[in-house]
């Protein structure tokens, strides 16, 4: 009876070992975000940035908008050039975010990891982080829950004066991807409050597989 309880014993360990192991084997891959083609018709719209630092396009969801101004967002030492776009509300306040910024490769941000790793040390709720690749090029995903740092800045692209001057609720989910082309490194990033989540992790999903950098 014993032989047969030690036996039990060592297939249930055995197989929990096998999905740790399994688990771990998961952890090394790269996700990679397939471009596809360009939707068009009703559902989507087409941006396309051909000034500035680098150039990009990408397919947003019909039912967002275009910041009507390019913002200024500090990380670390060096200021970047942020274009986001949002489904607002009846307030022009932004209920779901997706935003792009641009920063020029220097000794504080020499990549896309050493950018990265600076920005994960400004965030508390950090969840998860994956080895990506967007447009062809890998980078590194962050994915995080119940942030409690605010992201009061990228409200200011609407010019929505009145979220400036007060406490912004802390948000409960952000997904943020750094890759680098070039001299330039790109942050692009997507955030809501929870009855949002399903449907920005679709928007940025497709917003991932449509981001094309312009020669």
């Amino acid at each position: 009876m014993k032989s047969k309880r030690y036996l039990i014993f060592r297939i249930a360990l055995l197989v929990q070992l096998c999905a740790l192991l399994f688990a771990l084997a998961g952890c090394g891959k790269v996700k990679e975000y397939t471009p596809i083609e360009y939707t068009g018709g009703d559902d989507y719209k087409t941006f396309t940035m051909q000034e500035g630092i680098a150039h990009f396009s990408f397919e947003y969801p019909a039912d967002y908008e275009i910041a009507p101004q390019v913002i200024q967002l500090t990380l670390s030492k060096t200021t970047g050039q942020m274009i986001s776009i949002a489904e607002l509300d009846e307030n022009k306040y932004p209920l779901k975010l997706i935003a792009v910024t641009l920063y020029s490769i220097n000794k504080d941000l020499p990549n896309a990891d050493a950018a990265a790793k600076k920005w994960k040390a400004t965030f508390n709720g950090f969840l998860t982080q994956r080895r990506v690749v967007v447009s062809g090029i890998e980078g590194i995903e962050f994915i995080y829950s119940k942030i409690t740092s605010s992201n009061i800045i990228p409200f200011a692209a609407w010019q929505a004066k009145s979220y400036l001057s007060v406490e912004v609720t802390p948000l409960d989910f952000e997904r943020c991807v750094f890759i680098s082309n070039g001299s330039t490194i790109f942050q692009i990033f997507t955030f809501c409050e929870e009855p949002f989540v399903e449907q920005v992790n679709n928007d940025f999903d497709h917003f991932l597989q449509t981001f094309r950098i312009l020669d």
